[in-house]
Parts: structure tokens; sequence; C-alpha cells
């Protein structure tokens, strides 16, 4: 339950665009809940998964979503990740291809905007 509050945080922290100040803060909440999901054998709500997702800089952190993924679908009784899989590779791609910082908003609103349905990440 701790790395969920952790990482609303760090999504309250994203949309609200708290100052620079802010931004040691936010990134510790970051680093704490990628050490939570290595840990975790599986995840049983998709929007942590998805929130933390869209944080990955690196190889390793999105090593650790994919992998925290994919232990959860092993699960007999676990719904299937792949629409938020895939949403959260395409803000990877948005990443990869931005020549600068996009607003946090901007670029989830971006991404869901390609989506036929809303997803509900329940």
């Amino acid at each position: 339950e701790v790395y969920r509050l952790t990482i609303m945080l760090v999504y309250l922290h994203r949309v609200t665009e708290n100052s620079r100040s802010q931004w040691l803060r936010t990134q510790q909440y970051i680093d704490r809940a990628y050490g939570d999901l290595a840990q975790l054998g599986s995840c049983d709500r998709q929007l942590p998964v998805f929130i933390l997702g869209c944080e990955a800089r690196s190889d390793e952190q999105r090593a650790v979503v994919l992998d925290l993924i994919a232990r959860t679908e092993k699960g007999t009784s676990s719904r299937s990740f792949n629409y938020a899989r895939e949403l959260v590779k395409a803000v990877w791609v948005q990443d990869e291809l931005a020549s600068r910082e996009v607003k946090y908003w901007d670029k989830l609103s971006y991404v869901l905007s390609c989506c036929k349905n809303l997803p509900t990440f329940v």
C-alpha cells in the first residue's frame, strides 16, 4: 500500500507542476517507488504501474515496469495489462522523440487522446 501512496504523490506533483524546488522530493518518491515495485510479486491495479511507467527514464527502470507487468499477468486471476503496457511504451517513445522536456499533462493528454476508448486502469 505504501508504494501506491508514493506513486499518487508523484502523480500529484507532476500534474500540479510544482516548482523546481520540489523536483528533488519528487525524484526521491520515484526512486523509492521503483525499489518497491522491483520487490513486488505482482500488482493488481494498473494505474500505479502506468503512472510510474511514465516516469521511467532509464532502461533499468523500464525493465522494472515491464517485469512487474509480466509477473502480474502470470497470475491466474490477473487482468491483462496489455493496454497499460502499450500506453507506457507510447509515453516512452514521446520522451525519446522530444527535443525538450514536454509538460507531463501534455504528454499524457497526447498519448491518451490516441485511444479509441479511454482506459479505466482498474
